[in-house]
Protein backbone atom coordinates (compact mmCIF):
# COMPACT_ATOMS: atom_id res chain seq x y z
CA UNK A 1 0.00 0.00 0.00
CA UNK A 2 2.58 2.51 1.28
CA UNK A 3 5.74 0.44 1.12
CA UNK A 4 8.55 1.82 -0.18
CA UNK A 5 7.14 5.61 -0.08
CA UNK A 6 10.49 6.87 1.71
CA UNK A 7 9.23 10.85 1.78
CA UNK A 8 6.05 9.72 3.44
CA UNK A 9 6.57 11.69 7.34
CA UNK A 10 3.16 11.30 8.93
CA UNK A 11 0.13 8.84 8.71
CA UNK A 12 -3.22 8.67 10.15
CA UNK A 13 -5.21 5.52 10.73
CA UNK A 14 -9.21 6.15 10.63
CA UNK A 15 -10.89 4.27 13.24
CA UNK A 16 -13.10 2.30 10.39
CA UNK A 17 -10.13 0.44 10.01
CA UNK A 18 -9.73 -2.87 12.32
CA UNK A 19 -6.81 -4.47 10.45
CA UNK A 20 -4.33 -4.49 7.85
CA UNK A 21 -1.05 -5.98 6.22
CA UNK A 22 -0.37 -9.58 5.23
CA UNK A 23 -0.28 -12.41 6.88
CA UNK A 24 3.33 -13.83 8.66
CA UNK A 25 5.57 -15.54 8.04
CA UNK A 26 4.45 -15.64 4.52
CA UNK A 27 4.76 -11.98 3.63
CA UNK A 28 7.97 -10.74 2.39
CA UNK A 29 9.62 -7.80 4.53
CA UNK A 30 9.28 -5.33 2.00
CA UNK A 31 5.54 -6.29 1.45
CA UNK A 32 4.61 -4.76 4.84
CA UNK A 33 1.77 -1.49 4.54
CA UNK A 34 4.60 0.57 5.47
CA UNK A 35 7.79 -1.03 4.57
CA UNK A 36 10.43 0.97 4.00
CA UNK A 37 8.85 3.86 5.19
CA UNK A 38 12.36 5.75 6.03
CA UNK A 39 10.71 8.99 6.73
CA UNK A 40 8.02 8.62 8.69
CA UNK A 41 7.96 9.83 12.25
CA UNK A 42 4.76 10.68 12.88
CA UNK A 43 2.02 7.46 13.00
CA UNK A 44 -1.87 7.79 14.83
CA UNK A 45 -3.21 3.94 14.90
CA UNK A 46 -6.82 4.08 14.49
CA UNK A 47 -8.86 3.28 17.83
CA UNK A 48 -10.55 -0.20 16.32
CA UNK A 49 -7.30 -1.59 15.14
CA UNK A 50 -6.92 -5.04 16.57
CA UNK A 51 -3.88 -6.21 15.50
CA UNK A 52 -0.16 -5.69 13.34
CA UNK A 53 0.15 -8.99 11.87
CA UNK A 54 3.02 -8.90 9.35
CA UNK A 55 5.95 -6.56 9.01
CA UNK A 56 3.71 -3.73 8.86
CA UNK A 57 6.31 -1.30 10.12
CA UNK A 58 9.35 -2.90 8.20
CA UNK A 59 12.69 -0.70 8.06
CA UNK A 60 10.43 2.78 9.51
CA UNK A 61 13.99 3.80 10.38
CA UNK A 62 12.75 7.45 11.67
CA UNK A 63 10.32 6.19 13.70
CA UNK A 64 10.60 6.68 17.73
CA UNK A 65 7.59 6.10 18.96
CA UNK A 66 4.46 4.33 18.46
CA UNK A 67 1.10 5.12 20.41
CA UNK A 68 -0.94 1.66 20.97
CA UNK A 69 -4.62 2.63 20.68
CA UNK A 70 -7.40 1.20 22.95
CA UNK A 71 -8.64 -2.46 20.93
CA UNK A 72 -5.00 -3.49 19.66
CA UNK A 73 -3.88 -6.28 21.09
CA UNK A 74 -1.35 -8.33 18.73
CA UNK A 75 1.98 -7.62 17.72
CA UNK A 76 3.70 -10.01 15.26
CA UNK A 77 7.59 -10.65 16.16
CA UNK A 78 8.12 -8.86 12.76
CA UNK A 79 5.95 -5.96 12.80
CA UNK A 80 9.05 -3.41 13.40
CA UNK A 81 11.95 -5.30 12.33
CA UNK A 82 14.51 -2.71 11.23
CA UNK A 83 12.98 -0.13 13.14
CA UNK A 84 16.15 1.17 13.93
CA UNK A 85 14.89 4.51 15.92
CA UNK A 86 12.27 2.85 18.10
CA UNK A 87 12.88 3.46 21.81
CA UNK A 88 9.18 2.94 23.23
CA UNK A 89 5.14 2.47 23.54
CA UNK A 90 3.36 4.27 25.01
CA UNK A 91 -0.30 2.08 25.38
CA UNK A 92 -3.84 3.68 25.80
CA UNK A 93 -4.87 3.71 29.28
CA UNK A 94 -8.55 2.47 27.90
CA UNK A 95 -6.56 -0.91 26.27
CA UNK A 96 -8.19 -3.79 28.13
CA UNK A 97 -5.47 -5.95 27.14
CA UNK A 98 -2.20 -3.93 27.13
CA UNK A 99 -0.02 -1.75 29.23
CA UNK A 100 2.71 0.14 29.18
CA UNK A 101 6.03 0.71 31.48
CA UNK A 102 8.71 2.38 30.64
CA UNK A 103 8.19 2.07 26.79
CA UNK A 104 7.56 -1.70 26.75
CA UNK A 105 4.38 -3.60 26.46
CA UNK A 106 2.89 -6.03 29.17
CA UNK A 107 -0.08 -7.70 29.49
CA UNK A 108 -2.50 -5.51 31.17
CA UNK A 109 -1.80 -6.58 34.93
CA UNK A 110 2.01 -6.63 33.54
CA UNK A 111 2.91 -10.48 34.03
CA UNK A 112 3.45 -11.29 30.88
CA UNK A 113 5.93 -9.40 28.20
CA UNK A 114 4.80 -8.75 24.87
CA UNK A 115 6.87 -6.32 23.47
CA UNK A 116 10.13 -4.26 23.64
CA UNK A 117 11.07 -1.60 21.46
CA UNK A 118 13.75 -3.02 18.65
CA UNK A 119 15.76 -0.17 19.24
CA UNK A 120 15.56 0.10 23.48
CA UNK A 121 19.52 0.39 24.58
CA UNK A 122 21.39 -1.47 27.36
CA UNK A 123 19.93 -3.14 29.90
CA UNK A 124 16.60 -4.08 31.02
CA UNK A 125 15.67 -5.50 34.02
CA UNK A 126 12.02 -7.30 34.07
CA UNK A 127 9.78 -5.93 36.61
CA UNK A 128 8.80 -8.40 39.68
CA UNK A 129 5.36 -8.50 38.78
CA UNK A 130 6.49 -10.43 35.07
CA UNK A 131 5.67 -14.59 35.18
CA UNK A 132 6.06 -15.29 31.59
CA UNK A 133 7.79 -13.97 28.47
CA UNK A 134 5.56 -14.67 25.83
CA UNK A 135 2.22 -16.83 25.60
CA UNK A 136 4.02 -19.27 23.67
CA UNK A 137 3.73 -17.92 20.19
CA UNK A 138 6.86 -17.89 18.83
CA UNK A 139 5.40 -15.36 15.81
CA UNK A 140 4.74 -13.36 18.84
CA UNK A 141 8.56 -13.03 20.00
CA UNK A 142 8.70 -9.85 22.65
CA UNK A 143 12.38 -9.12 21.63
CA UNK A 144 12.67 -10.13 18.00
CA UNK A 145 14.78 -7.89 16.14
CA UNK A 146 16.20 -5.64 19.24
CA UNK A 147 19.58 -5.30 18.45
CA UNK A 148 19.81 -2.56 21.75
CA UNK A 149 19.45 -4.60 24.38
CA UNK A 150 22.93 -5.79 25.64
CA UNK A 151 21.62 -7.49 28.96
CA UNK A 152 18.71 -9.11 30.08
CA UNK A 153 17.83 -9.31 33.86
CA UNK A 154 14.97 -11.90 34.95
CA UNK A 155 13.35 -11.66 38.04
CA UNK A 156 12.51 -14.78 40.60
CA UNK A 157 9.14 -15.04 39.47
CA UNK A 158 9.63 -15.56 35.50
CA UNK A 159 8.50 -19.36 35.44
CA UNK A 160 8.20 -19.37 31.64
CA UNK A 161 11.13 -18.78 29.03
CA UNK A 162 10.92 -19.87 25.58
CA UNK A 163 14.29 -20.35 23.49
CA UNK A 164 13.24 -18.19 20.43
CA UNK A 165 12.02 -15.27 23.07
CA UNK A 166 15.50 -13.76 22.29
CA UNK A 167 15.89 -14.23 18.68
CA UNK A 168 17.31 -11.27 16.55
CA UNK A 169 19.21 -9.73 19.74
CA UNK A 170 22.16 -8.92 17.75
CA UNK A 171 23.56 -7.22 20.70
CA UNK A 172 22.77 -9.48 23.59
CA UNK A 173 25.30 -10.41 25.60
CA UNK A 174 23.85 -11.65 29.18
CA UNK A 175 20.94 -12.95 30.31
CA UNK A 176 20.86 -12.99 34.43
CA UNK A 177 18.60 -14.78 36.57
CA UNK A 178 17.81 -13.78 40.09
CA UNK A 179 19.11 -16.78 42.45
CA UNK A 180 15.87 -17.47 43.86
CA UNK A 181 14.08 -18.32 40.77
CA UNK A 182 13.11 -22.02 40.89
CA UNK A 183 13.22 -22.73 37.27
CA UNK A 184 15.83 -20.97 35.31
CA UNK A 185 19.75 -19.77 36.07
CA UNK A 186 22.66 -18.67 34.48
CA UNK A 187 26.06 -18.94 34.24
CA UNK A 188 28.57 -16.51 32.45
CA UNK A 189 25.53 -14.72 30.62
CA UNK A 190 23.88 -17.74 29.48
CA UNK A 191 19.95 -19.24 30.43
CA UNK A 192 19.89 -22.70 31.61
CA UNK A 193 17.56 -24.92 33.57
CA UNK A 194 17.59 -24.63 37.52
CA UNK A 195 20.56 -27.54 38.13
CA UNK A 196 22.01 -26.35 34.56
CA UNK A 197 21.25 -29.89 32.76
CA UNK A 198 20.31 -28.33 29.86
CA UNK A 199 21.94 -25.29 27.93
CA UNK A 200 18.87 -23.25 26.91
CA UNK A 201 19.77 -20.15 25.09
CA UNK A 202 22.92 -19.08 24.77
CA UNK A 203 23.14 -14.75 23.94
CA UNK A 204 23.20 -14.02 20.20
CA UNK A 205 26.21 -11.23 21.03
CA UNK A 206 28.01 -13.47 22.76
CA UNK A 207 31.63 -14.13 21.88
CA UNK A 208 32.94 -16.93 23.45
CA UNK A 209 31.48 -19.94 25.36
CA UNK A 210 32.21 -22.61 27.99
CA UNK A 211 29.60 -25.30 28.44
CA UNK A 212 29.79 -26.79 32.28
CA UNK A 213 30.04 -30.58 32.44
CA UNK A 214 26.83 -30.46 34.37
CA UNK A 215 24.71 -30.34 31.19
CA UNK A 216 23.38 -33.23 29.33
CA UNK A 217 21.08 -31.69 26.39
CA UNK A 218 21.55 -28.45 24.29
CA UNK A 219 18.27 -27.16 23.49
CA UNK A 220 16.54 -26.04 21.15
CA UNK A 221 17.65 -23.25 18.95
CA UNK A 222 20.49 -22.55 22.24
CA UNK A 223 23.07 -20.83 19.81
CA UNK A 224 21.05 -19.94 17.03
CA UNK A 225 22.19 -16.78 15.08
CA UNK A 226 25.49 -16.73 17.51
CA UNK A 227 27.45 -15.21 14.86
CA UNK A 228 30.20 -14.40 16.80
CA UNK A 229 31.58 -17.49 18.56
CA UNK A 230 34.15 -19.17 16.27
CA UNK A 231 34.30 -22.81 17.79
CA UNK A 232 32.83 -24.67 20.74
CA UNK A 233 33.28 -27.81 22.62
CA UNK A 234 30.66 -30.01 23.84
CA UNK A 235 31.67 -31.40 26.49
CA UNK A 236 31.12 -35.64 27.10
CA UNK A 237 28.61 -35.21 29.73
CA UNK A 238 25.94 -34.38 26.85
CA UNK A 239 23.91 -36.84 25.01
CA UNK A 240 21.18 -35.10 23.28
CA UNK A 241 21.16 -31.88 20.54
CA UNK A 242 17.85 -29.84 19.84
CA UNK A 243 16.78 -29.02 16.71
CA UNK A 244 18.26 -25.73 14.81
CA UNK A 245 20.51 -25.52 18.12
CA UNK A 246 24.17 -24.13 15.88
CA UNK A 247 21.93 -22.64 12.98
CA UNK A 248 23.40 -19.81 11.55
CA UNK A 249 26.18 -20.07 13.36
CA UNK A 250 28.47 -18.00 10.81
CA UNK A 251 31.72 -17.50 12.59
CA UNK A 252 31.89 -21.19 13.44
CA UNK A 253 35.09 -22.60 12.70
CA UNK A 254 35.44 -25.66 15.23
CA UNK A 255 33.22 -27.71 17.31
CA UNK A 256 33.68 -31.25 19.23
CA UNK A 257 30.76 -33.64 19.68
CA UNK A 258 31.63 -36.03 21.67
CA UNK A 259 30.96 -39.65 21.26
CA UNK A 260 28.43 -39.39 24.19
CA UNK A 261 26.00 -37.79 21.80
CA UNK A 262 23.45 -40.25 20.54
CA UNK A 263 20.42 -37.52 19.73
CA UNK A 264 20.25 -35.34 17.32
CA UNK A 265 16.42 -34.14 17.34
CA UNK A 266 16.88 -32.06 14.26
CA UNK A 267 19.43 -32.46 11.33
CA UNK A 268 19.02 -28.86 10.06
CA UNK A 269 21.08 -28.07 13.05
CA UNK A 270 24.37 -26.59 11.34
CA UNK A 271 22.47 -24.81 8.58
CA UNK A 272 24.09 -21.58 8.41
CA UNK A 273 27.55 -22.31 9.91
CA UNK A 274 29.61 -21.41 6.45
CA UNK A 275 33.11 -21.39 7.95
CA UNK A 276 32.99 -24.68 9.24
CA UNK A 277 35.73 -27.12 7.68
CA UNK A 278 34.83 -28.95 4.02
CA UNK A 279 36.46 -32.12 3.51
CA UNK A 280 36.59 -33.56 -0.27
CA UNK A 281 33.23 -30.98 -1.09
CA UNK A 282 31.69 -32.20 2.59
CA UNK A 283 31.02 -29.69 5.03
CA UNK A 284 31.52 -31.00 8.64
CA UNK A 285 30.78 -30.47 11.75
CA UNK A 286 33.60 -32.60 13.49
CA UNK A 287 31.29 -36.23 13.85
CA UNK A 288 28.32 -34.53 11.83
CA UNK A 289 27.99 -34.22 7.91
CA UNK A 290 26.54 -31.16 7.21
CA UNK A 291 25.86 -31.03 3.74
CA UNK A 292 27.56 -31.21 0.14
CA UNK A 293 29.32 -28.31 -1.29
CA UNK A 294 29.85 -28.89 -4.98
CA UNK A 295 27.41 -30.10 -8.37
CA UNK A 296 28.69 -32.21 -10.80
CA UNK A 297 30.33 -35.19 -8.81
CA UNK A 298 28.92 -38.18 -9.73
CA UNK A 299 30.74 -40.71 -6.29
CA UNK A 300 31.32 -38.90 -2.81
CA UNK A 301 32.84 -41.04 0.24
CA UNK A 302 31.62 -39.83 3.71
CA UNK A 303 34.76 -39.50 5.96
CA UNK A 304 35.12 -42.04 8.60
CA UNK A 305 34.06 -41.70 12.03
CA UNK A 306 31.35 -39.31 10.63
CA UNK A 307 27.84 -40.12 13.22
CA UNK A 308 25.47 -38.22 11.56
CA UNK A 309 24.25 -37.47 8.41
CA UNK A 310 22.03 -34.05 8.10
CA UNK A 311 19.24 -33.25 6.68
CA UNK A 312 19.40 -32.38 3.28
CA UNK A 313 22.84 -33.50 2.95
CA UNK A 314 22.96 -34.47 -0.82
CA UNK A 315 19.69 -32.81 -2.18
CA UNK A 316 19.36 -31.54 -5.60
CA UNK A 317 23.15 -33.47 -6.42
CA UNK A 318 21.45 -34.52 -10.02
CA UNK A 319 24.55 -36.06 -11.18
CA UNK A 320 25.33 -38.21 -7.66
CA UNK A 321 25.56 -41.90 -8.72
CA UNK A 322 27.83 -43.55 -5.88
CA UNK A 323 27.80 -43.01 -2.23
CA UNK A 324 29.40 -44.73 0.50
CA UNK A 325 28.46 -44.77 4.29
CA UNK A 326 30.78 -45.38 6.48
CA UNK A 327 30.25 -47.59 9.70
CA UNK A 328 30.33 -45.30 11.95
CA UNK A 329 27.14 -43.42 11.07
CA UNK A 330 24.38 -44.04 13.42
CA UNK A 331 21.86 -41.68 11.72
CA UNK A 332 20.45 -39.51 9.12
CA UNK A 333 18.03 -37.24 8.68
CA UNK A 334 15.65 -36.57 6.58
CA UNK A 335 15.36 -35.74 2.52
CA UNK A 336 19.15 -36.87 2.01
CA UNK A 337 19.46 -37.43 -0.88
CA UNK A 338 16.27 -35.90 -2.15
CA UNK A 339 15.98 -34.86 -6.04
CA UNK A 340 19.63 -37.54 -6.46
CA UNK A 341 17.66 -39.10 -9.31
CA UNK A 342 20.60 -40.89 -11.01
CA UNK A 343 21.43 -42.14 -7.48
CA UNK A 344 22.51 -45.97 -8.43
CA UNK A 345 24.28 -47.40 -5.82
CA UNK A 346 24.36 -46.83 -1.85
CA UNK A 347 27.44 -48.45 0.12
CA UNK A 348 26.78 -48.86 3.88
CA UNK A 349 29.83 -50.21 5.63
CA UNK A 350 28.66 -51.11 8.79
CA UNK A 351 27.00 -54.31 10.02
CA UNK A 352 23.72 -52.32 11.70
CA UNK A 353 21.66 -49.99 9.51
CA UNK A 354 21.86 -46.22 11.03
CA UNK A 355 18.66 -45.09 12.03
CA UNK A 356 16.34 -43.33 9.23
CA UNK A 357 13.65 -41.00 8.74
CA UNK A 358 10.70 -41.87 6.64
CA UNK A 359 11.66 -39.56 3.91
CA UNK A 360 15.92 -39.99 3.83
CA UNK A 361 15.36 -41.84 0.47
CA UNK A 362 13.13 -39.58 -0.98
CA UNK A 363 13.99 -38.81 -4.71
CA UNK A 364 15.80 -41.89 -5.11
CA UNK A 365 15.40 -43.87 -8.12
CA UNK A 366 11.87 -45.75 -7.91
CA UNK A 367 12.88 -47.98 -10.72
CA UNK A 368 15.59 -49.38 -7.76
CA UNK A 369 18.88 -49.33 -7.84
CA UNK A 370 21.49 -51.15 -5.42
CA UNK A 371 22.24 -51.19 -1.65
CA UNK A 372 25.79 -52.78 -0.97
CA UNK A 373 25.96 -53.96 2.75
CA UNK A 374 28.03 -56.03 4.70
CA UNK A 375 27.74 -59.89 5.18
CA UNK A 376 25.23 -60.39 8.17
CA UNK A 377 24.32 -57.09 8.95
CA UNK A 378 20.90 -56.03 9.99
CA UNK A 379 18.47 -53.63 9.78
CA UNK A 380 18.78 -52.75 6.34
CA UNK A 381 15.78 -54.76 5.18
CA UNK A 382 13.40 -53.00 7.11
CA UNK A 383 15.13 -49.42 5.82
CA UNK A 384 14.46 -50.79 2.26
CA UNK A 385 11.01 -52.12 2.60
CA UNK A 386 9.52 -48.96 5.13
CA UNK A 387 11.68 -46.17 2.85
CA UNK A 388 10.51 -46.19 -0.49
CA UNK A 389 13.63 -48.45 -1.86
CA UNK A 390 11.50 -51.72 -2.51
CA UNK A 391 12.81 -51.76 -5.70
CA UNK A 392 16.35 -52.06 -4.52
CA UNK A 393 18.25 -54.89 -4.74
CA UNK A 394 20.59 -55.42 -1.82
CA UNK A 395 23.65 -56.89 -2.35
CA UNK A 396 25.94 -58.47 0.50
CA UNK A 397 29.71 -58.08 -0.01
Amino acid sequence: MFCGCSSLQTIVIPDSVTNFGGTYPYQHDYEGVFANCTSLTNVTLGNNIVSLKGHDFYNCTSLQTLNIPDKLRYFNSTAFKGCSSLTAFNVSNNNATLSSIDGVIYNKDATMLVKYPTAKQGTFTIPSTVTRLDDGDRHKNPFAYCNGVTTVEIGQNVSIIYPYNFSGCSSLTTITIDPNNQTYSSIDGILYNKNATKLIRCPEGKQSVTIPNTVTELGNYAFINCANITDVNIPNSVTTIGYSSFDECTSLSSITIPSSVTSVEDCYNFDGCTSLPVIDDIRYADTYAIRCTSDGKSTYTIKSGTRFIGNCAFEDQENLQNITIPSTVIAMGDYVFDNCSKLDTITFEGTVAPSVFSDTFRGVKSSGGTIRVPANSTGYDVIMQKNGLSNWTKVEY
